[in-house]
């Protein structure tokens, strides 16, 4: 048995080394990298240079405005008018916080966006109803409507996307609810949307007028 192993050992070292000198290798010694140029129409400069002489350049910057609105201590109905005055948003999302958390208390969460047991709210401008009204019922478990106005606003409804809050999470202080005032609901395309001039009215409406207190 030793010597059927020496061998056996011996014949497949002899083939393994013959198979190693016969194997050969390439050097890379020379390689390059292509970089592409793109080099711009002379006439394209000289349009734009003329163009720019006539009239300012135009760059789409988002502008993001943040209003608060008191709704005093009892939560009672109510109807703000004027919210925005002169040339509308594409978007509108309203939130409902502590006016202590806001103003800065330590032991308090800013971020804490309650519900408030809001039944109804509605958005409308210039005396023409903008969108349907959500209607809620938070103690039913029914807010289903007010959660998929963040799809909506966020014009990823019909898309395979989602959003950083779950349907289990909205109630407990991610009660966002969000608008798309686009005419064409494409608040998120590439395209521009014509500026519309006009004012922006919120009716609210609560299930209890009790204040709601935060621990």
């Amino acid at each position: 048995m030793f010597l059927f192993f020496n061998f056996g050992f011996r014949d497949l070292w002899d083939r393994c080394t013959s198979l190693i000198m016969q194997m050969s290798c390439d050097v890379i010694i020379i390689f390059m990298i292509l970089i592409p140029k793109i080099k711009i129409n002379p006439s394209i400069v000289l349009a734009h240079g003329r163009a720019l002489t006539k009239a300012n350049a135009k760059y789409p910057i988002n502008l993001v405005l943040l209003k608060s609105v008191s709704l005093g201590s009892n939560l009672q109905p109510k109807m703000i008018d004027n919210i925005f005055i002169g040339q509308l948003p594409k978007r509108v999302y309203l939130a409902f916080v502590n006016s202590s958390a806001m103003n800065g208390s330590l032991k308090l969460n800013p971020y804490n966006f309650h519900h408030y047991n809001f039944t109804n709210i509605l958005l409308t401008t210039d005396s023409h109803t903008q969108i349907r009204p959500i209607q809620c019922d938070f103690s039913k478990g029914h807010y289903l409507e007010a959660y998929l106005s963040l799809f909506e606003s966020s014009n990823i409804f019909f898309k395979d996307d989602g959003i950083a809050i779950e349907r289990a999470n909205y109630s407990g202080g991610y009660s966002i609810v969000g608008y798309d005032l686009t005419t064409d609901i494409g608040a998120s395309e590439f395209h521009w949307s014509v500026p519309r001039n006009g004012s922006l009215r919120l009716d609210i409406k609560f299930a209890e007028l009790a204040a709601y207190g935060e621990d």
